[in-house]
């Protein structure tokens, strides 16, 4: 059985969707760049339809092909954009004690924040 989900478009209006994005509002996934623009990226998150990171929402600049850490939120025309800004979203909660090792990945633009 395949979910439906409801996004609203820019009028209000509802567009059923049968695919599912990678993120909400509130959550937090490693998106691919997929173009740039002179006014910001575009991300792959899943739609038809890439995801708009706006030049104010990044921490570091992105390129086509990195893997960014991304929030998503409604911006001041009620669309939906991403931001490298997820400082709010991140939490203390955690199953690791210190000096536990742990693996796995850490998106090629988290290292751009150290270098």
């Amino acid at each position: 059985m395949n979910n439906a989900a409801v996004m609203f478009g820019r009028t209000g209006d509802e567009c059923p969707m049968v695919k599912t994005p990678k993120l909400t509002v509130g959550e937090l996934a490693v998106l691919r760049v997929v173009d740039t623009t002179n006014i910001g990226a575009f991300l792959d998150w899943g739609l038809e339809k890439d995801l708009f990171l706006p030049f104010r929402e990044q921490i570091v600049r992105v390129q086509k092909g990195d893997m960014c850490l991304m929030g998503l939120y409604i911006d001041s025309s009620n669309r939906l954009s991403a931001t490298m800004n997820i400082y709010n979203l991140l939490s203390s909660d955690s199953p690791y004690k210190e000096n536990d090792r742990v693996k796995g990945n850490a998106p090629a633009c988290l290292w751009a924040l150290w270098a």
